[in-house]
Formats: structure tokens, C-alpha cells, sequence
């Protein structure tokens, strides 16, 4: 029984092999990728962000002021800040 167990456990291990192999070439053929694109990908993906948080900062406002409803000299103000 103990060759039959030690064949199942090198299949295993063999099994376990190829996958990281696997994993190994697709995460070096990604890493390949981002770099061939240089670095103004860089800058696209901070802006990419940047705009996002906005986005999502503004929301998050807009969405608090109609839960709050504010008087007219308020809202003025918040006109102003979010021009």
C-alpha cells in the first residue's frame, strides 16, 4: 500500500507543479504585457483612480443632501463648492 500511497502523492505533486507553472506563465505573460505599455499607463491608471474617488466622493454628497434637505443660503453655498 505504501508505493500505491507514494504514486498518488507524486500525482498530486506533479498536479501541483503544473498549475504553478500555469499560474507562473500567465502572471509573467501579464507583467509582460504592463510593461510594454510604458509608463504614460501609469499615469492613466492614477487619473483612472483619481476620477473614480471623485465620482464616488460625489455621490456620496449628492446623495446626503437629498437626504437632508437644506435651506436656500445652504444650498447656494453647496452650489458653489461643487461648481
Amino acid at each position: 500500500m505504501l508505493v500505491g500511497r507514494c504514486v498518488c502523492e507524486r500525482s498530486e505533486l506533479d498536479k501541483s507543479i503544473a498549475d504553478t507553472e500555469r499560474e507562473l506563465s500567465r502572471s509573467t505573460t501579464a507583467l509582460q504585457t504592463y510593461e510594454s505599455v510604458g509608463s504614460g499607463f501609469d499615469a492613466v491608471v492614477q487619473e483612472f483612480t483619481r476620477l473614480r474617488s471623485d465620482i464616488e466622493n460625489k455621490r456620496w454628497a449628492l446623495h446626503e443632501l437629498k437626504k437632508h434637505p437644506l435651506n436656500t443660503a445652504t444650498s447656494d453655498a453647496n452650489r458653489t463648492l461643487f461648481s
